[in-house]
Protein backbone atom coordinates (compact mmCIF):
# COMPACT_ATOMS: atom_id res chain seq x y z
CA UNK A 1 0.00 0.00 0.00
CA UNK A 2 1.33 3.58 -1.04
CA UNK A 3 -1.03 5.60 -0.27
CA UNK A 4 -3.38 6.94 2.78
CA UNK A 5 -7.19 5.86 2.68
CA UNK A 6 -10.25 6.55 4.84
CA UNK A 7 -11.91 4.48 7.12
CA UNK A 8 -15.03 5.81 8.91
CA UNK A 9 -14.38 7.36 12.34
CA UNK A 10 -15.69 5.28 15.02
CA UNK A 11 -16.64 1.90 16.57
CA UNK A 12 -17.15 -0.85 14.19
CA UNK A 13 -20.30 -2.26 16.10
CA UNK A 14 -21.49 1.25 16.15
CA UNK A 15 -20.95 1.76 12.43
CA UNK A 16 -24.13 2.11 10.62
CA UNK A 17 -23.56 -0.49 7.39
CA UNK A 18 -25.77 1.93 4.90
CA UNK A 19 -22.39 4.06 5.20
CA UNK A 20 -20.75 1.60 2.51
CA UNK A 21 -23.72 1.00 0.40
CA UNK A 22 -22.84 3.04 -2.77
CA UNK A 23 -25.24 0.90 -5.19
CA UNK A 24 -25.73 3.40 -7.81
CA UNK A 25 -28.86 5.00 -5.81
CA UNK A 26 -29.07 8.74 -4.87
CA UNK A 27 -28.00 9.43 -1.40
CA UNK A 28 -27.81 13.21 -0.73
CA UNK A 29 -31.07 13.43 0.76
CA UNK A 30 -30.83 12.75 4.06
CA UNK A 31 -26.81 12.17 4.10
CA UNK A 32 -25.07 13.76 7.23
CA UNK A 33 -21.47 14.08 6.68
CA UNK A 34 -19.76 11.34 8.99
CA UNK A 35 -16.31 12.04 10.08
CA UNK A 36 -13.36 9.75 8.62
CA UNK A 37 -9.78 9.21 9.39
CA UNK A 38 -6.70 8.04 7.64
CA UNK A 39 -5.36 5.32 10.05
CA UNK A 40 -1.65 5.43 7.80
CA UNK A 41 -0.36 8.79 8.26
CA UNK A 42 3.04 8.01 7.02
CA UNK A 43 1.96 6.99 3.78
CA UNK A 44 1.49 9.60 0.59
CA UNK A 45 -1.51 11.63 0.62
CA UNK A 46 -3.70 10.99 -2.55
CA UNK A 47 -5.01 13.10 -4.86
CA UNK A 48 -8.27 10.57 -4.88
CA UNK A 49 -8.27 9.10 -2.23
CA UNK A 50 -10.58 5.53 -1.90
CA UNK A 51 -12.64 4.95 1.58
CA UNK A 52 -12.25 1.35 2.84
CA UNK A 53 -14.95 -0.82 2.32
CA UNK A 54 -16.52 1.43 0.08
CA UNK A 55 -17.13 1.98 -3.80
CA UNK A 56 -16.46 5.48 -4.63
CA UNK A 57 -14.36 8.21 -5.00
CA UNK A 58 -12.99 10.60 -2.38
CA UNK A 59 -11.64 13.98 -3.43
CA UNK A 60 -11.09 17.70 -1.92
CA UNK A 61 -12.36 20.55 -3.91
CA UNK A 62 -8.94 21.30 -5.40
CA UNK A 63 -9.41 17.54 -6.97
CA UNK A 64 -12.93 17.95 -7.92
CA UNK A 65 -12.42 21.37 -9.72
CA UNK A 66 -9.44 19.92 -11.95
CA UNK A 67 -11.54 16.64 -12.94
CA UNK A 68 -14.76 18.90 -13.91
CA UNK A 69 -17.16 18.17 -16.13
CA UNK A 70 -16.10 14.02 -15.33
CA UNK A 71 -17.27 13.97 -11.44
CA UNK A 72 -20.71 16.20 -11.68
CA UNK A 73 -21.85 13.86 -14.44
CA UNK A 74 -21.03 10.83 -12.95
CA UNK A 75 -22.76 10.95 -9.80
CA UNK A 76 -23.67 13.15 -6.79
CA UNK A 77 -21.05 14.57 -4.33
CA UNK A 78 -21.55 13.52 -0.42
CA UNK A 79 -19.84 15.44 2.27
CA UNK A 80 -17.04 13.68 4.79
CA UNK A 81 -15.26 15.47 7.68
CA UNK A 82 -12.18 14.29 7.55
CA UNK A 83 -9.89 14.11 10.86
CA UNK A 84 -7.25 17.10 10.94
CA UNK A 85 -8.89 18.43 7.29
CA UNK A 86 -10.47 22.17 7.59
CA UNK A 87 -11.99 21.53 4.19
CA UNK A 88 -14.65 19.26 3.65
CA UNK A 89 -13.71 15.82 1.13
CA UNK A 90 -16.32 14.32 -0.99
CA UNK A 91 -17.16 11.05 -2.09
CA UNK A 92 -18.16 10.99 -5.80
CA UNK A 93 -21.61 8.25 -5.47
CA UNK A 94 -21.68 7.02 -9.12
CA UNK A 95 -25.19 6.85 -10.36
CA UNK A 96 -24.98 5.46 -13.74
CA UNK A 97 -25.74 1.79 -12.59
CA UNK A 98 -25.90 0.01 -16.26
CA UNK A 99 -26.92 -3.95 -16.76
CA UNK A 100 -24.36 -4.62 -19.46
CA UNK A 101 -22.41 -7.43 -18.51
CA UNK A 102 -22.81 -10.70 -20.54
CA UNK A 103 -23.68 -12.66 -18.43
CA UNK A 104 -22.50 -16.12 -20.24
CA UNK A 105 -19.02 -14.70 -20.81
CA UNK A 106 -18.10 -13.12 -17.26
CA UNK A 107 -16.63 -15.17 -15.13
CA UNK A 108 -18.04 -14.88 -11.58
CA UNK A 109 -16.65 -17.90 -9.73
CA UNK A 110 -12.70 -16.28 -8.76
CA UNK A 111 -13.61 -14.18 -6.18
CA UNK A 112 -9.81 -12.39 -6.12
CA UNK A 113 -9.50 -12.62 -10.04
CA UNK A 114 -12.73 -10.89 -12.04
CA UNK A 115 -13.24 -11.79 -15.90
CA UNK A 116 -15.55 -9.03 -17.18
CA UNK A 117 -17.27 -9.41 -20.44
CA UNK A 118 -19.82 -6.77 -21.31
CA UNK A 119 -22.66 -6.09 -24.20
CA UNK A 120 -21.19 -3.32 -25.89
CA UNK A 121 -24.78 -1.56 -27.12
CA UNK A 122 -25.67 -1.63 -23.77
CA UNK A 123 -22.36 0.59 -22.47
CA UNK A 124 -22.94 3.89 -21.55
CA UNK A 125 -21.20 6.77 -23.92
CA UNK A 126 -18.66 7.67 -21.86
CA UNK A 127 -17.41 8.10 -18.55
CA UNK A 128 -17.76 6.20 -14.86
CA UNK A 129 -20.16 3.54 -14.49
CA UNK A 130 -20.79 0.71 -12.04
CA UNK A 131 -22.71 -2.84 -13.12
CA UNK A 132 -25.65 -3.94 -10.67
CA UNK A 133 -23.16 -7.34 -10.14
CA UNK A 134 -20.22 -5.19 -8.75
CA UNK A 135 -21.83 -1.79 -7.81
CA UNK A 136 -20.91 -1.85 -4.62
CA UNK A 137 -17.24 -2.98 -4.77
CA UNK A 138 -15.84 -1.14 -8.35
CA UNK A 139 -16.36 1.80 -9.93
CA UNK A 140 -15.50 1.41 -13.69
CA UNK A 141 -14.48 4.16 -16.47
CA UNK A 142 -15.32 4.14 -20.37
CA UNK A 143 -13.57 5.56 -23.04
CA UNK A 144 -14.23 5.28 -26.86
CA UNK A 145 -10.90 6.44 -27.77
CA UNK A 146 -7.99 8.10 -25.94
CA UNK A 147 -9.65 11.71 -26.35
CA UNK A 148 -8.12 14.65 -25.07
CA UNK A 149 -10.01 16.00 -21.81
CA UNK A 150 -10.96 12.92 -21.35
CA UNK A 151 -11.48 11.43 -17.11
CA UNK A 152 -8.28 9.53 -17.94
CA UNK A 153 -6.30 12.02 -19.70
CA UNK A 154 -7.10 14.79 -17.27
CA UNK A 155 -5.60 12.53 -14.43
CA UNK A 156 -2.50 11.69 -16.94
CA UNK A 157 -1.71 15.10 -17.51
CA UNK A 158 -2.29 16.65 -14.02
CA UNK A 159 -0.52 13.66 -12.21
CA UNK A 160 -3.12 12.99 -9.97
CA UNK A 161 -2.02 9.98 -7.58
CA UNK A 162 -4.24 7.40 -5.66
CA UNK A 163 -6.60 5.92 -8.50
CA UNK A 164 -5.63 2.89 -10.44
CA UNK A 165 -6.99 2.94 -13.86
CA UNK A 166 -6.70 -0.76 -15.13
CA UNK A 167 -7.95 -1.95 -18.84
CA UNK A 168 -11.02 -4.78 -17.98
CA UNK A 169 -12.42 -5.25 -21.18
CA UNK A 170 -11.69 -3.70 -24.94
CA UNK A 171 -14.03 -3.80 -28.25
CA UNK A 172 -10.80 -5.65 -29.82
CA UNK A 173 -9.35 -7.79 -27.16
CA UNK A 174 -12.73 -8.79 -25.17
CA UNK A 175 -12.41 -9.50 -21.35
CA UNK A 176 -8.96 -8.84 -19.43
CA UNK A 177 -8.55 -10.20 -16.09
CA UNK A 178 -7.80 -7.70 -13.70
CA UNK A 179 -6.21 -8.67 -9.91
CA UNK A 180 -8.41 -7.85 -6.90
CA UNK A 181 -5.38 -7.44 -4.91
CA UNK A 182 -3.97 -4.98 -7.03
CA UNK A 183 -2.02 -2.16 -5.64
CA UNK A 184 -2.46 1.76 -5.84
Amino acid sequence: MRYQALLYDAPEAQLDLSLFLFDGTPRLSGWSAPPVYSDRLRLVEPDIWSLVGAAVLVMFEATIELLEPHITTAGELLPLHVQGKDDPAFALNVLADINCLDQGATDFGDPSMRRLSFVEHRLPEDGLFKVPEYDTVDIYLLERGRQSGSFRSVIEQRGLTGISLVPVWSTTDGTIPYDLARDV
